[in-house]
């Protein structure tokens, strides 16, 4: 169960859990739709510049709830990244390929969690100030009044504008994950069911009917 606790944020979850009978994957299984992706985003933005990419539109709410911060939105520098210098993606399981080729099509702001690691009850609170994380390079940061935080009974897993924290974070040998997308003002709740879908267009094409897939019911 996922409460929304923030006023100004939606939010939406799905969970994937592999089977039994899942096949274990390889980056070279995945590799077509990266590359498909690939072609794909190059055709529609390889000949836009950084300025004009930050204009994109599925772009734009976020590039301005990050800026409220003086951030910049990480996801436009990975799309410049993959579409302009096609730098490869990180592997370390499908169940994270899945996550990142969702926000390079979409522009949604995503996470992925290993979904043994979470801790019941899930909600999505407005940030006071004094909550703490560390990241995947083991630097402790703070999230900054106001801003998103996905927790759950233990904790922080998620801080919009500073990232993940290690804790739940999936691993090469993690089998069952929960994704969440999130909307600051100006994303629909259309545009968060739509990257969902997208998401788990990817792991059925992988996994077909040895993964299950569910959404998160909110309260």
């Amino acid at each position: 169960m996922l409460s929304n606790l923030h006023p100004d944020f939606k939010i939406q979850g799905i969970t994937c859990r592999l089977k039994a009978s899942a096949p274990h994957l390889s980056r070279e299984d995945v590799e077509g739709e990266v590359q498909n992706l690939h072609r794909r985003l190059t055709e529609a933005y390889g000949k836009l510049g950084r300025g004009e990419l930050k204009q994109l539109d599925m772009l734009q709410p976020f590039v301005r709830y990050f800026k409220q911060f003086k951030k910049t939105y990480h996801l436009f520098l990975q799309l410049e990244s993959f579409v302009h210098k096609n730098r490869p993606l990180p592997f370390i399981t499908p169940l994270v390929t899945a996550y990142f080729l969702t926000e390079l099509e979409t522009g949604v702001l995503a996470s992925a969690h290993d979904l043994d690691k979470i801790v019941p009850e899930l909600s999505l609170e407005k940030a006071v100030g004094d909550e703490g994380l560390t990241l995947l390079s083991g630097e402790e940061r703070t999230a900054p009044p106001g801003d998103a935080l996905l927790k759950d009974a233990e904790g922080l897993l998620t801080c919009v504008i500073q990232g993940q924290d290690t804790r739940t974070l999936l691993g090469p040998k993690s089998r069952n994950a929960a994704y969440f997308v999130y909307g600051p003002p100006g994303v629909s709740d259309q545009t968060l069911a739509q990257a969902l879908r997208i998401l788990s267009g990817h792991l059925k094409s992988w996994y077909g009917a040895s993964v299950q897939i569910d959404h998160i019911e909110k309260q």
